[in-house]
């Protein structure tokens, strides 16, 4: 939510998620993988107000599992296994999250091997 004159540089909620899935050690460095350049996986999370997944995050893209791809299947099980630690350890959200419209707000995380990549 901005305020004033709106020109300095904005956080979403987004990238404060994403700081916390690195900060934490929840999500680390994956580049070394198998075709690791083409591995990309976006997961749809809510919290809850007490710092938890409202619900079970939500494969977005691909869209489905994939059956015949071995290193996406690795790849999107190691963005699950992220979520889950850190939703074990408690997401820190800021209070803004609560009063964003429409609620719930929904928040779509990508997930790509290298850190700081996105």
């Amino acid at each position: 939510m901005g305020a004033g004159e709106m020109r300095r540089t904005q956080v979403t909620v987004q990238d404060f998620i994403r700081a916390q899935l690195i900060n934490k050690r929840c999500w680390t460095d994956h580049s070394d993988m198998a075709d690791a350049a083409r591995l990309q996986a976006t997961f749809r999370v809510r919290f809850s107000n007490n710092g938890k997944f409202a619900l079970e995050p939500e494969l977005r893209e691909p869209a489905r599992e994939p059956i015949n791809d071995p290193p996406m299947q690795v790849f999107i099980q190691h963005a699950r296994t992220a979520l889950q630690k850190c939703n074990n350890l408690g997401w820190q959200l800021p209070p803004e999250y609560f009063k964003l419209e429409p609620a719930p707000y929904w928040i779509d995380l990508v997930f790509v091997p290298k850190i700081g990549a996105r």
